[in-house]
């Protein structure tokens, strides 16, 4: 919010994998659909190696698209209807897509979340830009970085609302 990560009372508010998603065997959260460990899981089962196959260096993706499509098109899904769901709380202008994934298995995914919010209603809400990340496989190591640094020796925006015991209100 306002350029940075709002936590929350509790410190759990920027967490996604939560969110809850329609219509998709397998579980109700996000984390249920659109996480690696689902991709990892779809090559254990079909015999492979997820480690060889996804988290090596020199892997090639294109070995098990089939597996990889699948994959990326419960995804995109899952994170569209996530998008929608958080749109419907907070006006956000853009959504950042990037993960420990080659750099055109991101690009894919990012078209793909495309071609999925098209399919939905967005009735009441202003469709925000999807863009590509960049970070890649970096971006938790960064972002556990930047949360120590931000906590230990930034100024707390949210402060005033902790000291009181107060915390922002939804009215439904």
């Amino acid at each position: 919010m306002n350029g940075s990560v709002f936590p929350g009372r509790r410190g759990s508010s920027g967490g996604f994998g939560p969110l809850r998603v329609p219509d998709e065997p397998g579980g109700d959260r996000l984390v249920d659909h659109a996480s690696l460990v689902v991709l990892e899981r779809m090559i254990a089962d079909s015999g492979g190696d997820p480690l060889l196959q996804i988290y090596s260096e020199d892997s090639d993706w294109g070995a098990i698209e089939p597996l990889v499509q699948t994959w990326m098109s419960r995804a995109g899904r899952s994170l569209a209807h996530a998008i929608i769901s958080t749109l419907a709380v907070i006006d956000f202008e853009a959504v950042i897509i990037d993960g420990a994934f080659p750099p055109n298995i991101r690009d894919r995914l990012v078209g793909e979340v495309e071609r999925q919010l098209d399919r939905l209603d967005m009735q009441g809400i202003v469709r925000p830009e999807i863009k590509p990340g960049h970070f890649g496989s970096i971006a938790r190591a960064l972002g556990a970085a930047a949360h120590q640094i931000s906590t230990e020796y930034m100024i707390d925006q949210n402060t005033l609302l902790r000291q009181n015991g107060s915390a922002p209100r939804a009215i439904l």
